[in-house]
């Protein structure tokens, strides 16, 4: 999947405003990627992506802090929708809710579904 800013920003919001464990940021050195148009949070860390730039997610659960990338979600993706395929697929369809995008994001920073 190419996923465009919108959809990014979505399954970034959707994932940690539901999560207990997921804190996403970007770094003060990403911050010149970011225009006057993104409005939300969550659209700044889609263009910081969409620009070759880095997001971190915090990780409550281990206090660990993990940098990821587009490429992480292109290729968690890949995964995530062979092992989650009806998860996968509410995701294409906007039709998502917390618990679809947190397994999604888990692919995306740890390769696999760590806390179920």
């Amino acid at each position: 999947m190419r996923f465009n800013r919108k959809e990014i920003a979505t399954i970034l919001e959707i994932a940690a405003t539901g999560s207990p464990w997921m804190h996403i940021n970007v770094s003060y050195l990403e911050e010149d990627k970011v225009s006057d148009q993104s409005q939300t949070r969550y659209e700044k860390f889609a263009e910081v992506l969409t620009k070759g730039g880095w997001l971190f997610c915090d990780d409550d659960e281990s206090s660990k802090r993990y940098i990821f990338y587009l490429t992480d979600l292109q290729r968690g993706w890949k995964k995530f929708k062979e092992d989650y395929p009806e998860e996968a697929e509410r995701i294409e369809n906007e039709d998502a809710d917390a618990n679809d995008c947190d397994i999604f994001m888990q692919y995306v920073l740890f390769g696999e579904y760590v806390y179920g």
